[in-house]
């Protein structure tokens, strides 16, 4: 199942990297490569079981995976592609009629929403489901008309002008149009008479509606206990509800150079945290709970209800994170566990993985063009294989030294000792687990931003615990407590905020805290990554120390990069 998946994931990835979709020649092909997949596979079965039958098992298993993630990927392009905007109706006034779906962004100049379309007045059957909006509040016609009071999951009746989704195809930089076609988007525009903006329904049903308007009124309770002064109100407003906008220039920067960005949304560190406190808390009422005088736990088992309690609360709060990828990963993963416990199986961790993998992207095939894909699932995939190596160590060694129970003070002094020798393995573990993300995750940090964080280990070192252990409950608990007892936690949460904020931002102003490289190609990445496992794997592995060799083409600076402080700029001329 682990190759499957795998495979499957790459024929996903290699269709995301294609310029333009399969033509009818290519579904052919792979409709061709299927069926002799299959009848190898037909006649493997009926042969004797050898090694090199084996091998050829798992190649075609893998190789009909890979065909299957293709042309899954491509057919999920193909219907989306349908709802492209016809190219006659760009730059022309549309009414349409739908719902604000997501988080509405605000700011001095207007308002960015995404808008799911329920109808149009151009009589389009395949029209754009979802569309972005910019509602402007400056100009002359804007000043005329006053920005309303734009909510979540609010009806609205819209006169709009829309174009076709294009953007810069600037090298090394985000692929907005890429972004896009993964959320839906096919038509991108602005309000053209705000006048004539119409609100239908200020609560629109539907579970995704009720969804935002809870994300929203969470967003506005935050505001309104932290007030616009607070520094980082932006931060508690992430870890809550997953929206990042209010985030302000400077907490990224600090972010950013310190490699704890990650910790600002709601990851999937943080969705196994909440699955594992509703577990534990609903775990622990089970057993206990007693209806006429029988035990609940005889009615159904405690781990069926923990199980059942861990999943829908670790939902609950992706639901509340838009179900970014670090959080839908979290969640097949908690889903696939709780599926083998409940069945009796032990299951390597390295299957749950694959399969929250298949999941993801049986789920958002688009998923593998966003940074968070990469840097959630191969965060996970470092830590299995790091610690796959490590043996584990003994808790306490009761030799020849113990006392005896009369002797209360000798008994004190190996409990102590062996309460240290704990402590001591923990923080041996976690910076063994600190290490392997570091190195991990340095190819991919450098594919994606361009930059290594070499403060990131100590910044990490400090925020990880810090947030997970006391930032994160105190928001949860600001979530779950009514009125007035929310704006206290969420006060309480950034108070928490300050002094962590603080040091980082020491760490963020080091000179030598950030090491800027040139954008890899796929070369130089590919030989980095084999470096990384090659480092990884356990003691006694040959050559290890061979190993950050393979780094060198990854640092290797650019052979024509302007000078410090300069620039190039190409200007294309029509000649006019």
């Amino acid at each position: 199942m682990r190759v499957w998946w795998i495979a499957f994931a790459l024929g996903v990835v290699v269709l995301q990297r294609q310029a333009a979709l399969p033509g009818m020649s290519a579904w052919i092909g792979g409709a061709i490569m299927l069926a002799g997949c299959g009848a190898l596979l037909g006649w493997c079965a009926r042969r004797r079981t050898t090694r090199a039958l084996v091998a050829l098992r798992w190649m075609l298993c893998a190789c009909a995976a890979c065909a299957i993630g293709f042309g899954y990927a491509a057919a999920r392009a193909e219907w989306r592609l349908r709802d492209n905007l016809p190219v006659e109706w760009e730059g022309r006034d549309i009414i349409v009629t739908g719902v604000i779906s997501g988080l509405p962004v605000i700011d001095d100049t207007g308002a960015r929403l995404l808008l799911a379309v329920e109808s149009n007045d151009a009589g389009l059957a395949h029209f754009p489901p979802v569309i972005r909006l910019s509602w402007r509040t400056y100009g002359a016609r804007a000043a005329r008309d006053a920005m309303p009071d734009l909510r979540a999951a609010q009806r609205w009746r819209l006169v709009v002008r829309l174009k076709r989704p294009h953007a810069e195809a600037n090298p090394g930089v985000r692929d907005s149009e890429a972004t896009w076609l993964a959320a839906g988007i096919r038509a991108i525009g602005y309000v053209v008479a705000p006048g004539r903006a119409e609100l239908l329904d200020a609560r629109a049903s539907g579970w995704r509606a009720s969804i935002d308007r809870l994300r929203d009124a969470l967003r506005n309770g935050i505001g309104d206990a932290l007030g616009r002064d607070a520094r980082h109100r932006g931060i508690v407003t992430a870890l809550a509800v997953g929206d990042q906008s209010a985030i302000d220039d400077d907490d990224w920067r600090v972010l950013r150079n310190t490699g704890t960005s990650h910790l600002v949304a709601i990851s999937g560190l943080h969705v196994g945290l909440v699955g594992a406190i509703a577990g534990g808390i609903v775990s622990w009422v089970w057993r206990r709970l007693r209806w006429r005088g029988h035990a609940a736990v005889l009615a159904m088992p405690a781990p069926y209800v923990t199980s059942v309690a861990a999943l829908t609360a670790a939902a609950g709060y992706a639901a509340l994170a838009g179900f970014n990828v670090p959080a839908q990963r979290a969640w097949w993963m908690i889903a696939a566990a709780a599926a083998a416990h409940l069945a009796g199986r032990s299951v390597p961790t390295s299957a749950v993985l694959c399969t929250a993998l298949g999941g993801v992207l049986l789920v958002d095939p688009w998923a593998v063009v966003s940074a968070g894909f990469w840097l959630s699932f191969g965060a996970v995939a470092v830590i299995l294989m790091a610690v796959a190596g490590w043996r584990a160590m003994r808790d306490f060694d009761g030799g020849d030294d113990r006392g005896t129970d009369d002797d209360a003070a000798i008994e004190h002094w190996h409990r102590l000792r062996a309460w240290c020798r704990r402590a001591g393995r923990r923080v041996a573990e976690a910076t063994r687990v600190q290490y392997a993300v570091t190195i991990g995750l340095a190819p991919l940090t450098a594919a994606w931003f361009a930059q290594i964080s070499v403060s990131g280990p100590f910044g990490n070192a400090l925020a990880i615990p810090w947030v997970s252990a006391v930032v994160t409950p105190i928001v949860l608990a600001g979530i779950g407590l009514p009125a007035p007892l929310d704006a206290y936690a969420f006060r309480l949460a950034h108070a928490a905020l300050e002094p962590m904020m603080a040091l980082l931002r020491h760490l963020a102003d080091w000179p030598a805290g950030v090491l800027w490289l040139r954008m890899p190609d796929w070369p130089a990445l590919t030989l980095a990554c084999v470096g990384v496992a090659w480092v990884l794997m356990p003691r006694g592995w040959p050559l290890r120390w061979v190993a950050p060799m393979t780094w060198l083409p990854l640092v290797a600076p650019a052979p024509d990069a302007p000078p410090p402080g300069g620039f190039r700029l190409t200007v294309l001329d029509v000649g006019q």
